[in-house]
């Protein structure tokens, strides 16, 4: 395939994983695909043309209309999933390299609530592929969201920056900043849209 060609591909890739309205299992399909075709397209000789490919990445860096404004809302999220055997003790549920618990995400154009069902689709469709995970243990299971610039009574303390994105949601809850949105689901519910993971569509925008 010319370069150019495999170069179309890549962005329209990067393009479709921003609509809302596709499963989360395609839109993780579009993210390995494009990513293959990036380490094609892009050769360590060329560093500029690897930047550029990366920052397609992010929503962030999305071009700015004339008036200097994005042409989407963007807002830093926080996020942390926990768990619980009887919906009143929760604990945060165990996390690995394929399948955090916890992050900061850049998210255009999506409240904390939706935000937070979103979080949940994409741990439910990671354990549905986690074949050493018994998700029918009757777990509970919890997400908490922070807008982190509406958490800026509770930056960061006596540190001097931000904390690595991993430890941004453990950092606000533990210096006591209320989440922005909690969305939980019963053992019933959990078993229910694990079992359906791989056919159901993300929340919409």
């Amino acid at each position: 395939m010319p370069r150019g060609d495999a170069w179309l591909l890549l962005t329209a890739a990067q393009l479709r994983r921003r609509d809302f309205d596709i499963a989360y299992n395609l839109v993780e399909d579009l993210h390995r695909v494009g990513r293959v075709i990036q380490d094609a397209v892009c050769t360590p000789s060329d560093p500029d043309l690897y930047r550029l490919a990366e920052a397609g990445w992010n929503p962030a860096s999305d071009t700015a209309l004339a008036s200097g404004e994005h042409t989407q809302h963007t807002t830093r999220y926080a996020y942390l999933i926990d768990d619980s055997h009887n919906g009143d003790t929760w604990v945060e549920s165990s996390s690995t390299d394929d399948r955090p618990t916890a992050g900061v995400e850049q998210v255009h154009d999506l409240g904390p609530a939706d935000y937070a069902r979103r979080v949940l689709t994409r741990w439910f469709a990671q354990l549905h592929r986690d074949d050493s995970y018994d998700w029918q243990d009757d777990s509970w299971f919890r997400c908490s969201i922070w807008d982190i610039d509406h958490s800026m009574d509770y930056r960061w303390g006596r540190r001097p920056a931000e904390p690595a994105p991993e430890l941004v949601a453990r950092w606000l809850k533990a210096n006591g900043c209320a989440p922005h949105a909690v969305e939980v689901r019963t053992p019933t519910q959990a078993a229910r849209d694990i079992e359906g993971s791989h056919h159901h569509p993300a929340p919409a925008q």
